[in-house]
């Protein structure tokens, strides 16, 4: 799926008012350049409806100079998303947006979901991330982040917010989740502010309980060493493992 129109909304459904189930997505690619606005997911663009038991894997999307509001299983989600995953290789660099690796925008429910895509949201304006929902209103229980999330800006004033579960919580509930990728948010320019958070960056309203995060908040250059790991698995197809805590350092 190709396009360079004023704005687009790519995924399998654009929107979802029914249910979806048993569905893995492998090797889809999306490819946008100076796009306005992205609204998008791999299985659906919107969902208002039930997604249940469904994964992408190994999917790419290449976003270059746009706007984008993007989640690796749904781009905003309404309705319900339960029993699923996200495992990518996913890298974007843009004007600003927010990704999640499930949802970009939740204010329904998520239920037992896992993150696996290495989420690296570099742009000019304000990003928000997160490694299941980028922004939170609604219900995340029993759901894992075991990825990467790394959010860079280069403009001025702007908010850079990163967080394992969510990157922002306006309101609604997170039970019974845990965090085991490592967080970095990254802000070059004058009077920008930067959030990091094992488990939410950045809470506005809403609860958190039954909780934890054994994750390493860190900056821009040990991620991309960490990163250049992840890239050389990949490129070789070796298994390979990222510890989520820092071992050492040890005396000689």
């Amino acid at each position: 799926w190709e396009t360079t129109e004023d704005s687009y909304s790519p995924g399998l459904f654009t929107v979802n008012n029914g249910v979806i189930k048993n569905l893995t997505i492998e090797n889809f690619h999306i490819t946008t350049k100076n796009v306005r606005n992205v609204f998008g997911g791999f299985i659906a663009a919107e969902n208002k409806g039930i997604i249940v038991n469904c994964h992408s894997k190994d999917c790419v999307i290449t976003l270059t100079n746009v706007s984008v509001l993007f989640g690796c299983i749904s781009g905003n989600n309404s309705g319900e998303i339960t029993n699923c995953t996200s495992n990518n290789n996913i890298e974007w660099d843009f004007v600003g947006g927010e990704i999640g690796g499930i949802t970009a925008n939740n204010s329904g429910n998520i239920n037992k979901c896992t993150n696996n895509t290495i989420i690296k949201n570099i742009g000019l304006y304000s990003l928000i991330s997160g490694g299941i929902a980028a922004r939170n209103s609604g219900s995340i229980t029993c759901s894992r982040n075991v990825a990467l999330i790394f959010s860079s800006s280069n403009g001025s004033q702007e908010n850079v917010v990163s967080g394992g579960i969510a990157g922002k919580m306006t309101g609604g509930v997170i039970s019974q989740c845990y965090n085991a990728g490592n967080i970095t948010s990254v802000a070059t320019e004058y009077k920008s502010h930067t959030y990091s958070g094992g488990l939410v960056a950045l809470v506005m309203n809403g609860k958190i309980f039954d909780c934890y995060s054994f994750a390493d908040i860190y900056g821009k250059r040990r991620f991309d060493w960490i990163f250049s790991q992840y890239r050389l698995g990949m490129k070789f197809k070796k298994t390979y493992c990222i510890l989520p805590q820092t071992i050492g350092p040890f005396k000689e």
